[in-house]
């Protein structure tokens, strides 16, 4: 059977097609891996910061009664705001470049 003209570059023009979403769903297949290995180094070891947190936390006594409230903000307004600040803004720079 004999192609017409309009009909020649079908065929290339097809391949192109394939090869192009070929490589198109490889670059998808690896870009996800990536991510998700990326996902899971950031949440698997955690900050300075987070262990030291999670530790003023564990050291925290329930608060009972409105005795326990009183305590609770005179400790808060013994806080340093100053340190809070340093620290929240070097997490911050720390944070910048993801």
């Amino acid at each position: 059977m004999k192609m017409k003209n309009n009909q020649k570059g079908i065929i290339q023009l097809l391949l192109v097609i394939g090869i192009v979403a070929v490589l198109t769903f490889i670059g998808y297949l690896l870009y996800t891996q990536n991510m998700q290995k990326q996902k899971i180094s950031v949440s698997a070891v955690p900050s300075p910061y987070q262990v030291q947190y999670q530790k003023a936390g564990d050291e925290v006594a329930p608060v009972k009664d409105s005795s326990d409230l009183t305590s609770v903000d005179a400790t808060l307004d013994a806080t340093d705001i100053t340190e809070l600040d340093t620290s929240l803004n070097a997490l911050g720079s720390a944070t910048a470049g993801f």
